[in-house]
């Protein structure tokens, strides 16, 4: 993770060599530990699920999610060096009944929190909620249905990303949403397509990864990189490629450690009417050069693969292992992918897992996810990566 709090950002190039996948014990590497259960909130805390995260420092982190049973609320957690505790968010947004509470994802500097919770009944309002000097301030996001990513550089300068209210029914995505905070006001900026995810390199050097704006709505979509230079913002057409047997992929997610060293993950599982004959799961991992995209591997185990910065030049990639269904993490470094099963309890293994959050200064990470305790019932953890 960069300087920036809340962002994701690497700072060196990964060797594009031929990787091989290799199965993880419990440990990466000598004397480091794999990933483990290190909180978890259950029924005294309502049995809230956990979607978002981020980490300031090795001693200030944030994890948000919502509560929907008996009644919704926002949930949020910190850890401030020692502990994992529960924070009260505005009263406006607990315990509220006929409606509900979700949470897409939080943002954090070392003075300020920030989070983007999403009340939904009959229509949908977006809020953007600051946490500073243990003072709540709201904002509505108007025009906003959800809002997948956000980055703080500074109290004048806040960012959020998302997708925006349709003005029809659509099969796809939403419109594409930005919008940033001048320390006064939210206001919106143009963006050529929706963004799904974004990688932060500084103010003025801001990657996003999504559909195009004409695009987002059908149900079949053209991928595109977007790049943010403090003016403006351009695009990078992504290409689809062939796996082997002739499969055609497309992208699926993006990961940049700087312009000229981008990641992509592509998946060519159709399960369409439309794929004749409909094709099985299976991923690439491709990378930028500078110069071309080169596919550096190919599995056909995994689907839904998201690509993050692991903050030391290499990648995490939160997937779906089609064999067990379950979500497992993998990290390619060095030209060698190595498999990691997220942390299950006697019950079976954890659902809805997030992607992994670097620690910055250090080689750890954190994780989200929901785990079994039985019965149906699950109770929302966060999991750590190494010491």
């Amino acid at each position: 993770m960069s300087k920036w709090a809340g962002l994701r950002a690497g700072a060196v190039a990964v060797a594009c060599a031929a990787a091989m996948l290799a199965a993880a014990g419990p440990a990466a590497a000598a004397g480091t530990p794999g990933w483990r259960i290190v909180a978890t909130f259950g029924a005294s805390f309502g049995y809230p699920s956990l979607s978002a995260g981020t980490a300031v420092s090795a001693s200030q982190a944030w994890v948000g999610g919502d509560i929907s049973q008996p009644t919704s609320s926002l949930f949020l957690a910190r850890w401030n060096g020692a502990k994992w505790a529960r924070v009260r968010g505005p009263r406006q947004f607990t315990n509220l009944s006929g409606v509900s509470v979700s949470d897409g994802t939080v943002a954090a500097s070392r003075g300020a929190m920030w989070t983007f919770p999403a009340i939904s009944s009959s229509r949908t309002n977006v809020y953007a909620l600051r946490l500073a000097a243990g003072r709540w301030t709201t904002y509505t996001l108007a025009g906003a249905s959800w809002i997948d990513a956000a980055a703080v550089f500074s109290p004048s300068d806040v960012w959020a990303f998302g997708q925006a209210v349709p003005a029809r029914p659509v099969l796809g995505f939403g419109p594409p949403y930005a919008a940033q905070f001048n320390g006064h006001r939210w206001r919106r900026v143009p963006i050529p397509g929706v963004p799904l995810s974004i990688t932060v390199l500084s103010p003025v050097d801001i990657w996003a990864f999504g559909p195009t704006a004409r695009t987002a709505g059908n149900f079949n979509q053209t991928y595109i990189a977007m790049h943010w230079t403090g003016h403006g913002w351009t695009t990078r057409t992504l290409p689809r490629m062939r796996a082997s047997g002739g499969k055609l992929a497309f992208p699926s997610g993006l990961a940049v450690l700087h312009g000229d060293s981008q990641w992509m993950t592509e998946e060519f599982h159709c399960p369409s009417p439309a794929c004749v004959p409909p094709q099985p799961p299976g991923i690439l991992l491709a990378h930028w050069n500078g110069r071309a995209w080169l596919r550096v591997l190919e599995s056909s185990r995994y689907e839904l693969p998201s690509p993050e910065p692991d903050g030391h030049g290499g990648l995490w990639i939160n997937a779906l292992d089609m064999r067990s269904l379950s979500s497992v993490y993998l990290h390619y470094a060095n030209g060698k992918l190595t498999r990691m099963q997220p942390p299950a309890t006697s019950a079976g293994s954890p659902a809805n897992v997030g992607a992994p959050i670097p620690i910055p200064g250090t080689n750890s990470a954190w994780g989200t996810g929901d785990i079994p305790l039985g019965g149906g019932v699950y109770a929302g953890a966060i999991f750590k990566f190494g010491p």
